[in-house]
C-alpha cells in the first residue's frame, strides 16, 4: 500500500501518516492511495486570505470642501475618518491612528489616541478594542485649549496614518478642507431656523439605550417640529443651519432639508426628529442624506439602513410617529449632514423594468448628466430620477399591449395610425 501527495510533498504513511504544510498562496493538494484493489485519488484545498490594510472610506468634511466647491465649513468644525479593516485596529494602542494637522498659523502637530481630550473613538460595532473592524475617529480642535477653534477662511491640511493589529500600515492619506469666513459665519447664524431649547419633560428625551439631556427644537417656518436631541457632554454642540445652504430634495415638495450643523461625528448618536407634512401616516416615507454633492436614499420605508446610509444612521433606530401636526420619523445618527424625508422613490440611479413578451432590459442612468439636467432646469435629481423612471415604465407598459395585440400599429402615407 502506498499514499502520496502532490506539490513535491511526497509519500506519507497510507495508514496514519500526515504532513503539515505552509503555503504561500492558496492551493490545492491531490492525495493518491494506491492498493492491489486500485488507486483512489482525494484533495482539499488550503486558502491563504491576502493581508488587509485599514481603508479610510469615508471622512467628515469630505475631502476639498470650502475649496473645490461651495460648502460652509464651521470653524468648530471636527474632522473625522471613518475606517474599516478585516483584522481590526487596537485602540488600546495610542499610536494606531494619528493625525498631523497643518493650519498655516501654528505649524503642524500631530495627534493620536492617546491624546483624549481632542481624539475620539466611536466603534461602529462590538468588536474586541484590540480589533475593531469598523469605525469613526474624530479630531477635535476646538478642544486644543490654547488653540481652541479654527481661524476664519483658513485651509486646514490633514494627514492621515493608521496601523492594524497586524501591524500593517496604510499609505498615509492628506485631506484638504476650508473654513468659513467671518461673514460667511454671521450670514449663517441669522439665516438659521428659529429654535428654542427642549424642556426637560419633553418625552422625546426618553430612550432605552442611550442618555439624552439636551436638545433643540425649530418653532417656526416649515421645519416646525424638527428636534435635535444628544448628550450635554459633547465637545461640539449640535445645531440648525440655514436650509438654503443645501438643494432640496424635491422642488414640488413643501418640506425643506434640516441642515445639521456644524459637520461632526458624535460620541453618543444624536437623535433626530424629522416633520413630513401633508402626510398623516409615514410608514411609507423613506429618509435621505445630503452626501455632500448630491442626496442619496439612507433609510428605507422598512427602516433598513441602505448602502449610502452605512456609517451615518444607527440601524434599527427608525421610528414612526403617525397622526401628529405634522407626523415625524425618528431616527439617530451618528454624524451631521443634510437630512430630509420624502416619497421612497427609485431603489437606486438604475431602473430594471420587465414586460410580458419583450423579456426585460437594464437601463443605467448617468448619474452626473442626470444631476446636471435638472440643475439646468432647476428640478431635483430625485424628482427628474423618478418621472424618468416612470415614462420608462409607460412606454415598456405600451410595448407590451403590442406584443398582446390590444394594439395595432398600421401605416398610412402621412402618419403612423394607433
Amino acid at each position: 500500500d502506498s499514499a502520496t501527495i502532490d506539490n513535491n510533498i511526497g509519500s506519507v504513511d497510507p495508514v496514519s501518516g500526515s504532513r503539515e504544510v505552509s503555503p504561500l498562496t492558496t492551493t490545492t493538494y491531490m492525495l493518491t492511495v494506491t492498493n492491489d484493489g486500485g488507486s483512489v485519488t482525494r484533495q482539499v484545498t488550503v486558502t491563504v486570505s491576502e493581508p488587509s490594510v485599514p481603508e479610510i472610506v469615508e471622512t467628515i468634511p469630505h475631502h476639498g470642501a470650502g475649496i473645490d466647491d461651495s460648502t460652509r465649513v464651521s470653524n468648530m468644525t471636527s474632522f473625522s475618518v471613518r475606517i474599516e479593516d478585516p483584522d481590526g485596529i487596537d485602540i488600546t494602542d495610542p499610536a494606531s491612528i494619528r493625525f498631523t494637522i497643518d493650519d498655516g498659523i501654528v505649524g503642524a502637530y500631530t495627534r493620536d489616541l492617546g491624546d483624549h481630550s481632542v481624539v475620539r473613538v466611536i466603534k461602529l460595532t462590538d468588536d474586541d478594542d484590540t480589533q475593531v473592524t469598523k469605525l469613526w475617529v474624530a479630531y477635535d480642535r476646538s478642544n486644543e485649549g490654547e488653540l481652541e477653534a479654527y481661524s476664519y477662511d483658513t485651509q486646514i491640511n490633514i494627514k492621515v496614518d493608521v496601523d492594524n493589529s497586524a501591524g500593517r500600515e496604510m499609505a498615509q492619506e492628506s485631506y484638504s478642507i476650508k473654513t468659513e469666513t467671518e461673514a460667511e459665519h454671521d450670514k449663517a447664524e441669522a439665516a438659521s431656523p428659529k429654535t428654542e431649547p427642549l424642556d426637560v419633560s419633553d418625552p422625546d428625551l426618553e430612550d432605552p439605550e442611550y442618555t439624552y439631556n439636551a436638545g433643540i427644537k425649530v418653532t417656526s417656518g416649515k421645519l416646525k417640529g424638527a428636534k435635535i436631541i444628544y448628550n450635554s457632554n459633547e465637545s461640539v454642540k449640535p445645531s440648525f443651519g440655514p436650509t438654503k445652504e443645501v438643494p432640496s430634495l424635491d422642488a414640488e415638495s413643501d418640506d425643506i432639508p434640516m441642515n445639521l450643523q456644524p459637520p461632526n461625528v458624535f460620541s453618543t448618536p444624536v437623535k433626530l426628529i424629522i416633520p413630513y407634512r401633508g402626510h398623516s401616516d409615514v410608514t411609507d416615507i423613506g429618509i435621505f442624506l445630503f452626501s455632500g454633492n448630491r442626496w442619496v436614499r439612507a433609510c428605507n420605508a422598512d427602516g433598513n439602513v441602505e448602502a449610502d446610509g452605512e456609517g451615518w444612521m444607527v440601524p434599527g433606530s427608525r421610528a414612526n410617529h403617525n397622526k401628529g401636526k405634522p407626523s415625524t420619523i425618528e431616527i439617530k445618527v451618528y454624524h451631521f449632514s443634510a437630512v430630509q424625508a420624502g416619497d421612497d422613490g427609485p431603489p437606486d440611479s438604475s431602473c430594471f423594468i420587465a414586460t410580458a413578451n419583450y423579456g426585460a432590459f437594464s437601463k443605467t442612468f448617468n448619474v452626473k448628466k442626470l444631476e446636471r439636467f435638472a440643475s439646468i432646469y432647476k428640478v431635483s435629481y430625485l424628482a427628474f430620477q423618478t418621472a424618468c423612471v416612470h415614462k420608462m415604465l409607460i412606454f415598456s407598459f405600451i410595448l407590451a399591449l403590442m406584443a398582446e395585440g390590444f394594439i395595432i400599429v398600421r401605416r398610412s402615407k402621412n402618419r403612423l395610425k394607433l
